[in-house]
């Protein structure tokens, strides 16, 4: 199904104008037309033009789908409005929990890039709670993020 966002803008003794309010990455066909007192005149050419890509919302519905003793599977879809083409994803994860002893980068910040809807966290602590972050990127833009926490499997001692 087509939207169409049909407006008429008015403006008085003017050339030129701005056409607010616009939705990112759509294609609108702008014709003008000058008119009198007594009717309008035939419009102009049609001219095709594109906004520009805007921020995309979140990705959504963001789970943990797979757990293991050193790494989680976690699955997302695309945002609802991604104002743009999605280039990427950008996961962020940090350790929130362990019962056992780590270094400290266990609860620094780690990021990894997924081209797709999915991605395996490796190299995890056993028996560990880890928070994650994802967020959708295009051209312009990172989305806000969607966030979730997993914890891996307990491991052979």
């Amino acid at each position: 199904s087509s939207f169409y966002d049909v407006r008429n803008v008015t403006v008085h003794n003017v050339t030129s104008t701005f056409i607010y309010d616009l939705v990112p990455f759509s294609t609108y066909n702008i014709t003008v037309a000058a008119a009198t007192s007594i009717g309008e005149g035939p419009p102009s050419s049609m001219i095709i033009n594109m906004t520009e890509e805007g921020i995309p919302s979140p990705p959504t519905n963001l789970r943990l789908s797979e757990r293991r003793s050193r790494s989680l599977m976690f699955e997302w879809e695309s945002p609802l409005l991604p104002h743009g083409i999605i280039e990427y994803y950008l996961l962020i994860y940090r350790g929130i929990k362990t019962l056992n002893p780590v270094d400290d980068s266990f609860s620094a910040a780690k990021e990894k890039v997924a081209n797709g809807t999915s991605m395996e966290v490796k190299g995890l602590e056993p028996y560990s709670e880890y928070k994650v972050r994802v967020q959708a990127a295009n051209g312009r833009a990172l989305s806000a993020g969607r966030m979730i926490t997993g914890r891996t499997l307990e491991d052979v001692p």
